[in-house]
């Protein structure tokens, strides 16, 4: 009986901390240009699990395209997501995760083409 009071108990515990955690989230931002629109958006079931984070991209006249990934923050915010544009129509995106890891995903899209994939981190030494 005690146990099950102690995991009761435990369980509950771990279910109010998530709740105070979103479990969607969702950021737009228009490059320079204008001619390239990047959404990001992210759900979970519960705010101890990581982000299902999608980057859509709408850029010049191709078709939208997206990229899916799986990021572990607390939330999605201009605080933790960050776009630097460069050459008016590409970017890094950039989450910081909740270890404080890095995860870079670069965009290149000018009117001939358009890219995107995740960088990876540089290798510890």
């Amino acid at each position: 009986m005690k146990k099950t009071v102690l995991s009761c108990l435990i369980i509950l515990l771990v279910a109010a901390t998530g709740c105070n955690n979103p479990t969607s989230a969702k950021l737009e931002k228009v490059s320079p240009s204008g001619k390239v629109k990047v959404t990001v958006t992210g759900t979970r079931l519960t705010g101890l699990e990581p982000w299902k984070v999608t980057i859509l991209v709408k850029a010049y006249d191709f078709k939208e395209g997206s990229l899916t990934a799986e990021i572990a923050a607390k939330d999605l915010t201009d605080e933790n997501v960050k776009f630097s544009w460069f050459e008016e129509s590409s970017a890094d995106i950039v989450f910081t995760q909740s270890d404080s890891k890095l995860r870079t995903f670069r965009l290149i899209s000018n009117a001939n083409e358009m890219q995107m994939a995740e960088i990876p981190a540089d290798p510890a030494p």
